[in-house]
């Protein structure tokens, strides 16, 4: 358990984004980090094949406190493709997303010794090195009501989703994912499960998940040898099952004053 240092620790942040439009699966979604490929990018998103590219790159600096005055930087790249198969093959509803990262750089916490709860930069840790993020497929059934997932995914892209707008890891993501990482799986690792979503009202939802909760997906040393691997190697100790219910108000009264409010509770099974 990391304790909090008694001297004043002062981070300077830096986060450079640059990152590609989501999953459009509209032509017109706006401009592309690469460009259009000379139309072929907006053809082929006509057609439902989309693709996302991204990079990240944080510098922190530790300027007082902790053990050294330090400057630290680490980047991610992901790369990924969204299928729309009812455009593809007439499969109605249903969608194939597959998304790989990499990660490099150093810990500014660990390497100054800032003895801080969470990392200062989000960006860094479960391996530097490329992974297998996001293998599965996405099936909506009367009218969207429903939606059902299967494959290899991250819990927290569905389960106490949280913004990432802060370099600091206490802003940024699934927080369980943070205290309970030995179990809690959040990007760019990625588990076997299923998730089943209703969706109760155009405000509301109520989902369920399980998810495979193995630790040799969380090692380093297995992520550097087999990360991209879709495999499901041996180790696995139990499930987690998540289930979660969430409050969207977007219309109604409260069209002006749009939020998120969640309320869930998790078992593991190990």
């Amino acid at each position: 358990m990391h304790t909090i240092s008694r001297k004043t620790t002062i981070a300077a942040a830096l986060t450079l984004g640059l990152l590609a439009p989501g999953f459009a699966l509209a032509a017109d979604a706006g401009p592309y980090l690469f460009g259009d490929w000379n139309g072929q990018r907006a053809r082929l998103a006509e057609q439902g094949v989309s693709f996302d590219f991204g990079y990240t790159s944080e510098l922190a600096h530790n300027s007082e406190g902790g053990t050294r005055a330090l400057t630290r930087y680490s980047d991610q790249w992901v790369l990924g493709s969204a299928l729309d198969l009812d455009r593809l093959w007439g499969w109605q509803g249903a969608t194939f997303k597959a998304t790989v990262t990499n990660r490099n750089g150093k810990n500014l916490s660990t390497d100054a010794g800032l003895g801080t709860f969470q990392q200062v930069q989000e960006v860094y840790g479960r391996g530097q090195t490329w992974r297998l993020t996001d293998l599965h497929l996405e099936q909506a059934l009367l009218d969207g009501r429903v939606i059902l997932k299967a494959g290899r995914m991250g819990i927290g892209a569905d389960f106490a989703g949280f913004s990432c707008d802060f370099q600091n890891l206490s802003f940024c993501g699934s927080q369980p994912g943070n205290l309970v990482g030995s179990y809690w799986a959040n990007w760019p690792v990625s588990v076997w499960a299923g998730v089943a979503k209703v969706n109760t009202s155009r405000d509301s939802y109520l989902q369920l998940g399980v998810y495979q909760v193995n630790p040799r997906y969380l090692d380093d040393g297995y992520a550097v040898r087999k990360g991209l691997h879709p495999n499901n190697p041996h180790g696995t100790t139990g499930a987690l099952i998540p289930v979660e219910f969430g409050w969207q108000p977007q219309t109604g009264p409260y069209r002006g004053l749009p939020g998120s409010y969640k309320v869930g509770a998790w078992y593991n099974t190990s």
